[in-house]
């Protein structure tokens, strides 16, 4: 119904790039994979950053919206963004680092996510070092994390 609606009001010539006021498009807001497969099958933009500078991919990961991530990862021109920077130079991946949440790790990581590429943020490199060690202390629950994280941060490391 919802997908039915949106190529009718596309083909009537409604911009779904239209950005409301946080600068995002109509993708931002839905995480049934149905309707943004077809959001983006009429030609709504995954590689749009809002006024915050992420895309719907960063934005899915930073709000944990797994469902979202999926969606958005389900279409080629939303896997074309898996490993497109924000506004301050961090991946997807690199962000999902952030959270111990390893099923967004794994869904990037089987649309292509770059997991070698280094993290040139050193504030979020800095956090980061802090998470794990934080983690370390707690007997690493969870290790898989510590393991990508330990990964990412000795990769390109000149600090």
């Amino acid at each position: 119904m919802i997908v039915t609606t949106v190529r009718a009001l596309a083909s009537q010539g409604c911009d779904m790039n239209a950005l409301d006021d946080e600068g995002r498009n109509v993708l931002f807001r839905f995480e049934d994979k149905d309707v943004s497969y077809g959001l983006m099958d009429i030609g709504v933009r995954a590689d749009i950053l809002d006024y915050a500078g992420n895309a719907p991919v960063h934005h899915a990961i930073l709000e944990g919206r797994t469902f979202m991530l999926e969606a958005v990862m389900a279409h080629p021109s939303g896997k074309q963004t898996v490993n497109m920077c924000n506004g301050q130079g961090l991946t997807p991946y690199q962000l999902s680092l952030r959270l111990l949440v390893t099923m967004l790790r794994d869904i990037l990581v089987r649309s292509g996510a770059d997991v070698n590429r280094p993290i040139t943020h050193k504030a979020f490199r800095d956090e980061l070092r802090m998470l794990a060690q934080e983690e370390e202390k707690e007997r690493g629950r969870n290790e898989g994390w510590l393991q990508a994280v330990r990964s990412v941060l000795e990769i390109g490391s000149e600090d």
